[in-house]
């Protein structure tokens, strides 16, 4: 239950890894008890970390946590979309636990953001923390 993230070999392995960035494109979705960072095209070369946690607050703090670890992953991302299955019901906005913060949390990762799209059921949500 702890939320609490320290990963040093996953920062080496990216760092190392050629194929790896960089990325202008990254997709965040939220599906049930799952969240996916996909960074890339499906064309050319992809990154793709998936966490699976119950709660939407853990989902957003674990993948910010993740991420906010010197990953050089998210630098150059332009175009970002933050979406949700329209066949997933989430229940971001009411869930007392979700604070604005977190979400903000998570854009400051995001330095070259130029395009936001955001999903109709998550806009609630995000239109409050920004």
């Amino acid at each position: 239950m702890d939320l609490i993230f320290d990963i040093p070999r996953l920062r080496n392995f990216i760092n190392r890894a050629e194929f790896l960035g960089p990325f202008n494109q990254a997709e965040m979705v939220f599906s049930g008890p799952l969240i996916e960072m996909i960074l890339g095209s499906p064309t050319l070369s992809r990154f793709q970390l998936e966490i699976k946690c119950e709660r939407p607050d853990w989902q957003l703090s674990s993948m910010t946590q993740i991420f906010s670890q010197q990953l050089p992953l998210l630098f150059h991302v332009e175009e970002l979309e933050i979406r949700d299955p329209r066949f997933t019901r989430l229940g971001w906005n009411n869930d007392p636990d979700m604070e604005p913060s977190q979400w903000l949390e998570l854009f400051h990762l995001f330095i070259s953001v130029q395009s936001l799209y955001v999903s109709e059921s998550l806009v609630p949500p995000v239109a409050v923390a920004l």
